[in-house]
């Protein structure tokens, strides 16, 4: 593909932006995928320890233009609630770049992105550069449109992230993080008895920590699970009841799936877990909630791997420190009781991922990116492809010229810088970085997704993912974005209904009185 021909630039190879970069070309545009990494796939490759999988809704988890393998073939193929493995996630993003119109530039880093002179019908065009990571070659790419796809949110997506320097452990404790853990490591814990020397200690209250617990046997006296404090997630069967309506679900009822992202992006993170808690939306683990701070980081775990996980021995910690001789200590909650881990045991650190930017940077490089051509990948859904879809549809109707009272009136990046002064509050409150991830994310999709895409709900528990002419099926882009983005009348004629409802009631007082 030569470089004057490229309509846009996708700044990421991950889940987020393959689904935009093979939707976009399927609709006849010309793509170009720059990642740094030697890879497409994002943190699908960078992690494949014991028992990973989606924990989500695999009938959601596609693009519209390509459906994959283990929904169109396969033994699992009739199984809509079906959670892929993290092999069959990543060849299906390893196979979204696998069109003509799409050309993939691994090993180079995205530098910046200028305005050029040069205007295509009508729009203006950009000049992309970027760097080959190994040669450091330069190169220049002219584009109408740019795509930072730097993963679902700075908690959520980049390399692993370890609290502590693992090299800087020296006595020969085993220290490995959840995304280098490989199946023979978990045996090897496994195998041991409880006579035999040496501790496993699972570090973390991620999903990753409960995944590689569920391969472990919890009466094994060796096996500790260390988490600090209080952790809420969604359960998976709520999820799933969501997602198994034949038809759009009601309008009241998709508001109120809204309340505790709205709660959440309000601050009110204990009213908000209260809400899923008790409305059956969530587990809990860990000591009582203790302090205003958020507890619930967005994953989604079944019940049976809840259960499962609660079986084992729980060490409640504040922290992980590493002393100046070289031994790592899990810092107990209570003042003056640590844990030192011996030479003989071993930790995993299920501590996650981060991107290389903090919370501040995030938020300003997404408003500086939110308008005349650029655009951001932003946490629209509680799944990865579904919230590519809502980036998708802006790009396809700006390079379409399609006009857009949201993006190209400004409104978007407006908004955007309101949700982002809101959130940096928080972060000035000290309530955490998760906080600040978690508002972003849920002021994302309550206050802008519904403008975008107007399914009712989160779209990816929209019952279309299960709808005959959808489920194992190429989609059409645009007819498939028209369809999710088709006025919705609902709200509507719920009022009128409520309305006629309030003035019947009146009616018949009056007839009585009469």
């Amino acid at each position: 593909m030569e470089k004057d021909k490229i309509d846009l630039v996708v700044v990421g190879a991950g889940a987020m932006g393959m689904c935009i970069a093979h939707d976009t070309a399927a609709a006849g545009y010309n793509v170009l995928v720059v990642d740094k990494e030697p890879h497409v796939g994002g943190i699908w490759k960078q992690n494949n320890y014991p028992n990973l999988r989606l924990q989500g809704l695999g009938n959601a988890w596609r693009c519209l233009s390509s459906a994959p393998t283990f929904h169109s073939s396969g033994e699992h193929s009739s199984e809509e609630r079906y959670q892929p493995t993290a092999p069959e996630i990543l060849a299906y993003i390893e196979s979204l770049a696998n069109h003509p119109r799409i050309t993939i530039m691994l090993n180079t880093q995205y530098e910046s992105v200028k305005p050029n002179q040069n205007l295509t019908n009508g729009r203006k065009r950009y000049i992309a550069t970027v760097r080959n990571v190994n040669t450091r070659e330069q190169n220049q790419i002219e584009t109408t449109a740019v795509v930072l796809a730097l993963g679902y949110d700075t908690h959520r997506a980049g390399k692993p992230f370890s609290p502590i320097d693992i090299g800087a452990v020296r006595n020969g404790a085993k220290i490995v993080h959840s995304a280098n853990l490989r199946k023979g490591m978990v045996s090897q814990c496994e195998n041991k008895t409880k006579d035999e020397a040496g501790l496993t200690y699972v570090v973390g209250a991620h999903k990753a920590a409960l995944e590689i617990l569920s391969t472990l046997d919890p009466q094994a006296q060796n096996v500790v699970w260390a988490l600090r404090g209080h952790y809420v997630f969604l359960r998976a069967e709520a999820v799933e009841d969501m997602a198994k309506a034949s038809s759009p679900i009601p309008w009241l009822a998709a508001k109120l799936q809204l309340l505790p992202g709205i709660l959440t992006y309000k601050g009110l993170f204990g009213v908000a877990e209260a809400m899923m808690l008790n409305g059956g939306l969530g587990h809990q683990v860990g000591e009582p909630r203790t302090s205003a701070k958020c507890s619930f980081h967005g994953g989604v775990v079944s019940t049976d791997c809840m259960t499962h996980a609660k079986q084992f021995k729980q060490l409640l910690i504040s922290d992980i420190r590493v002393s100046n001789a070289g031994v790592l200590n899990l810092i107990g909650k209570e003042p003056g009781k640590s844990t030192t881990v011996s030479p003989e045991d071993t930790v995993i650190l299920c501590t996650g991922q981060r991107t290389d930017l903090s919370d501040t940077d995030y938020l300003q490089m997404v408003v500086d990116n939110s308008s005349e051509g650029r655009f951001v990948a932003m946490p629209y859904s509680i799944q990865a492809c579904s919230s590519a879809l809502y980036t998708t549809k802006l790009v396809i109707d700006y390079l379409d010229r399609k006009s857009s009272s949201l993006y190209e009136s400004g409104k978007l990046r407006k908004a955007l810088e309101t949700i982002g002064q809101h959130v940096k509050q928080l972060d000035k409150k000290g309530d955490g970085t998760w906080a600040v991830a978690m508002s972003f994310s849920s002021g994302i999709q309550y206050q802008l997704a519904g403008s975008i895409l107007t399914v009712r709900g989160d779209l990816a528990t929209s019952y279309l993912w299960n709808c005959k002419n959808w489920y194992g099926r190429d989609l059409e882009v645009r007819e498939a974005l028209n369809q999710l983005s088709a006025p919705d009348y609902g709200g509507f004629w719920t009022a009128l209904a409520f309305a006629g409802a309030i003035a019947a009631g009146f009616g018949m007082l009056r007839l009585i009185r009469a």
